[in-house]
């Protein structure tokens, strides 16, 4: 890591391992809430504009030799916020 360098698991989607509460056999098991506060980063990913489906859906760039998701090819910029108290956040608005 270097300064100016922002770094982000990439868990393949398996983002609450340990999470969860389940009951087996009668016993209850009770996973760490906490795992459960994700940080997913897909969603400031940079998005291929040429596959963009009619229905919304977005892809991120990809490596073009792998297949995979090309995570070395977004830039960001990190600005200290305070967000809103309600409302949802859809496409980099909040309404």
């Amino acid at each position: 890591m270097r300064p100016g360098v922002v770094s982000f698991p990439a868990a393949m989607g398996h983002w609450h391992y340990n999470s969860g509460h389940w009951t087996i056999n009668g016993e209850t098991y009770r996973g760490d809430d906490a795992k459960n506060t994700r940080t997913r980063m897909n969603h400031l990913m940079r998005l291929d504009p040429s596959i963009t489906a009619e229905d919304g859906w977005d892809t991120c760039l990809q490596d073009p030799y792998g297949g995979s998701a090309s995570y070395y090819d977004t830039r960001v910029q990190v600005v200290k916020t305070t967000p809103p108290q309600q409302g949802i956040y859809n496409k980099g608005v909040y309404t």
